[in-house]
């Protein structure tokens, strides 16, 4: 999908001026065409696992909460049958945006629940890799064939 910035954009970009990149991407899924964004979908509806998404509502690199909302609906409609839990947090950035105070507020809350989604769904696996050092790894196959 095309995603253009014009010269003035990467101008700003290159002295760091630029304070995001939404637009671009917003812009980008507007003028692509439906069967475009399909394709270029990543089918989430294969997961064979629960699926964790966290997004922050002032995401300045690209539409978080939306993306996360479209995965949503997606699983939805598919019917999927296994966890999936969306985090957001208030205010928070990702890799850019959001205030001191919100990102470290979302950051707690997100490592938080994080850490216990993985151990609802990893502690219960009964299935171990053993790689060649004898160290175990616990596994699952996340995409269907």
């Amino acid at each position: 999908m095309p995603f253009k910035a014009s010269p003035e954009d990467k101008a700003k970009e290159m002295k760091g001026e630029l304070s995001s990149y939404v637009a671009f991407h917003k812009d980008s899924l507007a003028q692509a065409d439906p069967a475009t964004i399909e394709k270029a979908a990543i089918p989430v509806e294969k997961i064979r696992a629960p699926i964790l998404l966290v997004s922050g509502t002032d995401d300045q690199t690209w539409p978080a909460g939306e993306f996360c909302a479209a995965i949503m609906a997606r699983l939805k409609k598919a019917g999927f049958s296994y966890e999936v839990k969306h985090i957001v947090t208030a205010n928070r950035g990702g890799i850019s945006g959001g205030t001191p105070q919100a990102d470290a507020r979302g950051g707690y809350r997100s490592w938080a629940e994080t850490m216990a989604f993985l151990h609802r769904h990893l502690d219960r696996l009964e299935t171990d890799l053993v790689v060649e050092d004898g160290t175990p790894l616990r596994w699952l196959t996340l995409i269907q064939p």
